[in-house]
C-alpha cells in the first residue's frame, strides 16, 4: 500500500491502543523509515497531533528519534520517524537483564539528556509517554527515545484534553489530566526502576525513589537535577568500590584500545566499500548508463554511509546531466529536509544545490534558500550569489546594485590563490553574468541595454582568462566544456548587441562550439544543432545554416529545429524546400500545439502552398 504519495507500507513494526507503526520504503530517496500512523476519534484531535509533532520536526538529539515528514490520511495522522536498528528495551531486559542492570545507569543518563532536549525548550515538550517499550537499545549500546504520538507542548496551568499515556508508568496527575516535566521525571524513574531489577546500585536506587514519588513537589523539579544527583551519587559510590585503581585503569586502557582497535578496523572496511560502490557508479556514469550509477550512488548513502559527502553530489550531478535538475533537487530536498546524514550541514551539498537552481532551474528564491544556509567562510562566492539571487527574485534594487556586486565578484575571483579554486570562481562568474544579462535584459530593468552590455562584456573578458586558465589540462578536462558553452551563448548575445561586431562574434561563437562538440564524443548538448545553425544564419553563410537545421533534425532536436528552419526557408523564399521540411515536420511530437508552427501554417496556406 501507498501512502502520503511516496510511502509504501512494509509490514508493521508495533501495534497499539490508536496507533500503528509500520517499516515503509521511500520511494524516492529509496531509504527505509518508520511510520507510526494514529487513528483519533475526532478530526480535531488528528490535527492537533500534527500541530505537535511539527514541533517535535526541529528538535535534533542523538538520543531522539528523528521525524522527518507529517501528513494526514484518511482523518489519520502519520508521523515519518528514523527507522531505529536494534532492540526495544523491554525486550532487551526480558532477553538480558544482566546487561540491562550492568547499563542502567549509562542509559539512564542518555534517557536524562533525551528528556533535557525536551523540557528545556522555549516553550517545553512533554513527552507523557516514557517506558521501555518506546526506547531503542541499538548496537552500540546509545539509547532513542522513539513514538511521538502522545507527545505535547507545555502549558503552564493548562490541562490535557485527553488522558495518556502508559497506566504503569504514568504520573498519578497524568491519570487526571494533568502533566508537566515533572510527569516525565516520575516516568523515566519508573522505567529506571524496570532497568535496575532486583540490583543494588544504591546511588541508582535513591535517585529512583525520590523520582517516583507520588506527590509531584517532593519529586526532582527538572531533569538537570536528577542528572547531576545521579552523577554525584554514582561518584560517592565509586569511592566505595574496593577494587584496585590500577587494576581497574590498566583494563579501562586495554579495553579503549581493544574497542578503538575494531572501530579502526570497522571503518576501514566501510570506508573501502564506500568508495568501490562510489567508483562503480562514477563507471557507469562515465559509460552512459545513468540508471546503474543513480542505483550505485544511492547504495552509497543508503546502505553504506549517509555521512560522507561525495555519493551526493555524484547524484545531484547525474541528474543534471541527466536534464531532469528538479528531480534532482527533489531528491536532495528528502535528505535535507529530515536531516539524514547531516546533510543539512554539508556545505558542499547546500552549495552544488543552489548552483543547480540557479543556473539550470533560474529558480532563484530557491537557490537563495540553498545559499543561505552555506557558510560563506568555506564557500566566500555564496555571498555575491546570495545577493544576486535575491535581486533576480524581484529586481527591487537600482541596477547599480548587481552592477558594484559583479565588480566584488570579479575581485574576489582575481584574489583567490588556488588554481582549481580560482577556475571554479570564474566558472560561476562567468555564468552569473550570462544569466543576469539575460534575465534583465528579458525584464528590461532600469536602461538595460546598457547595464546589461557592461555584465556581458564583464563576462566575456572574465571567459577569456578562464580559457587561459583551462590551457592547463590538469584542469581542463573537468570544466572545459560547460566553459565552452557559455563563451558561445556570451559571444552569441554580444553579437546580437552589437550589430557590427556581430560576424566577429558569431565566428567566434561557432569555434567555442566546434571544440565543445569535439569534447563531447558523440554526446551532443541539446539544442546545440539548432543554434549552430542560427549563428550560421546570422553571417549570412546559407549553405552551412541548412546544412546544421538538417543535422538537428535528425539528431532529434524536436519542434524548435524544425520550426526555425522553416521561419529561415520562408525568408529566403525557398518555398519547395520549405514545403518539404513541414511534411516531415509533422509527425514530430507536439510541433502542432506550438504558436510558430500555427504560425507558419498560417502564413503558408495564405501563400497557397499548401493546396490538396
Amino acid at each position: 500500500m501507498i501512502i502520503g504519495e511516496k510511502y509504501r507500507l512494509i509490514r508493521p513494526l508495533k501495534k497499539g491502543g490508536m496507533s500503528t507503526v509500520y517499516l515503509a520504503e521511500d520511494l524516492r530517496l529509496h531509504m527505509k523509515w518508520a511510520i507510526k500512523v494514529i487513528s483519533c476519534d475526532e478530526p480535531y484531535l488528528t490535527d492537533a497531533v500534527i500541530s505537535e509533532a511539527n514541533v517535535l520536526r526541529s528538535i535534533k538529539h542523538p538520543n531522539l528519534v528523528r521525524i522527518t515528514d507529517i501528513f494526514k490520511w484518511e482523518d489519520k495522522a502519520c508521523l515519518v520517524m528514523e527507522y531505529v536498528e536494534g532492540k526495544n528495551l523491554s525486550d532487551l531486559i526480558r532477553a538480558n537483564p544482566e546487561l540491562a542492570e550492568r547499563n542502567a545507569c549509562d542509559f539512564s543518563l542518555q534517557l536524562m539528556r533525551a528528556l533535557k532536549a525536551l523540557h528545556e525548550r522555549k516553550n517545553p515538550v512533554i513527552y507523557r509517554d516514557m517506558k521501555p517499550e518506546n526506547i531503542m537499545v541499538r548496537p552500540d549500546l546509545t539509547v532513542c527515545l522513539i513514538d511521538f504520538g502522545t507527545s505535547k507542548k507545555y502549558e503552564k496551568g493548562g490541562e490535557d484534553s485527553v488522558s495518556l499515556g502508559t497506566r504503569r508508568y504514568a504520573a498519578p496527575e497524568q491519570l487526571k489530566g494533568i502533566t508537566d516535566v515533572r510527569s516525565d521525571i516520575f516516568s523515566l524513574g519508573k522505567t529506571m526502576e524496570r532497568m535496575a531489577g532486583d540490583g543494588r546500585d544504591r546511588a541508582l536506587r535513591a535517585v529512583i525513589k525520590k523520582a517516583v514519588n507520588p506527590e509531584p513537589g517532593k519529586r526532582y523539579q527538572t531533569v538537570d537535577s536528577m542528572e547531576k544527583d545521579l552523577k554525584r551519587r554514582m561518584g560517592f559510590g565509586r569511592k566505595l568500590l574496593a577494587f584496585s585503581v590500577v587494576t581497574v585503569c590498566l583494563l579501562i586502557v586495554a579495553s579503549a584500545l581493544y574497542y578503538g582497535y575494531l572501530q579502526k578496523q570497522k571503518n576501514v572496511l566501510v570506508a573501502d566499500a564506500y568508495r568501490r560502490t562510489v567508483e562503480a557508479g562514477n563507471e557507469a556514469m562515465y559509460d552512459g548508463d545513468l540508471s546503474l550509477a543513480e542505483k550505485y550512488y544511492t547504495r552509497a548513502i543508503v546502505e553504506i554511509n549517509g555521512y560522507e559527502h561525495e555519493a551526493y553530489l555524484r547524484l545531484l550531478k547525474l541528474y543534471r546531466k541527466a536534464g531532469v535538475p528538479l528531480d534532482g533537487l527533489d531528491r536532495m530536498d528528502g535528505y535535507i529536509g529530515s536531516g539524514y546524514g547531516d546533510t543539512d550541514k554539508m556545505n558542499d551539498l547546500l552549495f552544488e544545490c543552489g548552483l543547480t537552481a540557479f543556473e539550470d532551474l533560474r529558480d532563484f528564491k530557491k537557490a537563495a534558500s540553498y545559499f543561505s544556509g552555506t557558510d560563506r567562510k568555506e564557500y566566500p562566492e555564496t555571498e555575491y550569489l546570495l545577493n544576486i539571487s535575491d535581486y533576480l527574485s524581484s529586481f527591487d534594487k537600482e541596477p547599480l546594485f548587481y552592477l558594484r556586486n559583479m565588480r566584488d565578484f570579479r575581485d574576489y575571483t582575481d584574489r583567490v590563490a588556488e588554481t582549481e579554486r580560482r577556475i571554479k570562481s570564474k566558472l560561476i562568474f562567468t555564468d552569473m553574468c550570462l544569466i543576469l544579462s539575460e534575465e534583465a535584459g528579458r525584464k528590461r530593468v532600469g536602461d538595460s541595454n546598457k547595464e546589461v552590455s557592461a555584465v556581458l562584456s564583464e563576462g566575456y573578458c572574465q571567459g577569456k582568462e578562464l580559457m587561459k586558465l583551462l590551457e592547463d589540462k590538469i584542469y581542463g578536462e573537468e570544466y572545459e566544456r560547460q566553459s565552452l558553452n557559455m563563451m558561445s551563448a556570451i559571444c552569441r548575445l554580444l553579437g546580437e548587441k552589437y550589430p557590427e561586431k556581430r560576424r566577429e562574434y558569431f565566428k567566434e561563437a561557432l569555434s567555442y562550439m566546434d571544440m565543445a562538440e569535439l569534447l563531447e564524443e558523440g554526446e551532443c548538448e541539446p539544442g546545440r544543432y539548432t543554434a549552430m545553425a542560427k549563428l550560421y544564419q546570422g553571417i549570412g553563410d546559407d549553405r552551412n545554416a541548412c546544412l546544421f537545421y538538417k543535422k538537428a533534425e535528425s539528431c532529434g532536436e524536436g519542434a524548435n529545429a524544425y520550426t526555425e528552419h522553416m521561419k529561415y526557408l520562408e525568408s529566403k523564399k525557398r518555398y519547395g524546400e520549405l514545403l518539404k521540411v513541414y511534411k516531415d515536420s509533422l509527425s514530430v511530437d507536439g510541433i502542432q500545439e506550438t504558436k510558430e508552427f500555427q504560425k507558419l501554417t498560417k502564413n503558408m496556406e495564405n501563400m497557397e502552398l499548401l493546396k490538396g
